[in-house]
This record gives C-alpha cells, structure tokens and sequence, in this order.
C-alpha cells in the first residue's frame, strides 16, 4: 500500500499543480478587467477558462488509465502480483475521481 500511496502522490501532484498554475496565472487577468468592468471580456474569460479547464480534465483522466502501468513500473520492476495490485488500485482511484 506505501508504494501505491507514493506512487498516487507524485502523479495527483502534477495533476493539481496544473490547475494551481492556472488558476495562479489566470487570477491577476480576471482582477484586472473586474476593477475595470469590463464585463464582456470577464465572460469570455471565464468560458475560455471552463474549456481549457475542461479539456485538460479529459487529456488527464484518458492519460492516468493509459499510462497507469508505466507509471507503476517506475516504481515495481519484477514484482509480479504487487505490480497488478498497484495498477489495479491506480485505476479504482482515478475512477472514483470521475464520479
């Protein structure tokens, strides 16, 4: 179970930095045209921001079960069953976000 815990950390945390980048970036944009109400970019903002959210939320769940095994090889070469075991709860758990 350590290993899968390590394993979950590493690649949640390059999944919510994405986001954290984003958002960090994007935060000082939204501001700027508030204070200057101007309302009509704001809008095109905020469903630029819902698309690009949106599709890397769909690239990032198809990448975490298609690369749910090279990611645990990193971790567990010539392990056999702890191996299945890990990409098995890789892919419960990245389901389980879905829903």
């Amino acid at each position: 179970m350590n290993i899968f815990t390590s394993l979950y950390i590493i690649v949640d945390g390059y999944f919510v930095a994405n986001y954290v980048g984003y958002s960090n970036g994007a935060g000082p944009v939204f501001s700027y045209h508030y204070g200057a109400q101007n309302h009509t970019e704001l809008k095109n903002l905020r469903i630029k921001s819902l698309v690009i959210i949106g599709l890397t939320s769909v690239i990032m769940c198809i990448l975490s079960e298609v690369l749910a095994y090279p990611f645990s090889i990193l971790f567990l070469k010539d392990t056999g069953q702890l191996l299945s075991d890990t990409v098995y709860a890789f892919l419960i758990t990245f389901r389980s976000l879905i829903r």
